[in-house]
Parts: C-alpha cells; structure tokens; sequence
C-alpha cells in the first residue's frame, strides 16, 4: 500500500500551519514589512493607492494595442508634469 495520500495529506497540514504561523505575525514582523516604521509603511501604501498608479497597473496588465498604450502614458505624464508644475 502506497502511503502517497497520507503524504498529501501532510503536506496540505503543514501549509496550513504556515499560513496560521504567518496570520499570526504583526505587520512589523512580516518579510515586507521589516525594519519600517508605522509612518513608512502608510506612505508606501498611500503611493500605492494613488489614483494614476493604480491606472498604471491597470494599463500594464491590459492587452491592448500600442499606441493605446502609449496614449495612455503620454497623458500620464503630462499629469505629471501638470502637477509638479502646480506645487511649485
């Protein structure tokens, strides 16, 4: 009798106990988290959600044509441009 279910088995057991393990850490303790402070890590996520990255991501996942693209990341940076041009 072969003892591969019984393998399976334990390896699905000790995945989840890592996943628990994992759960269990406070945001300091993660791997990306590691030596950041509370305030860094707002910001990180802050530009993370700011809304033209977001369409950033967007628009690098998307199959569409290249001049969309490139469209796209000229009006892109010309928001940029704008708002630099505004805080100064």
């Amino acid at each position: 009798m072969t003892r591969g279910n019984q393998r399976d088995l334990a390896r699905d057991k000790a995945a989840k106990k890592a996943a628990d393990l994992q759960k269990s850490k406070s945001a300091a303790e993660k791997e990306g988290n590691k030596g950041l402070s509370l305030e860094a890590r707002k910001q990180r996520y802050a530009h993370i959600t700011h809304p033209l990255n977001i369409l950033v991501l967007i628009l690098s996942h998307c199959n569409r044509r290249d001049a969309d693209l490139m469209r796209e990341k000229q009006k892109l940076k010309d928001l940029k441009a704008a708002e630099a041009a505004a805080k100064k």
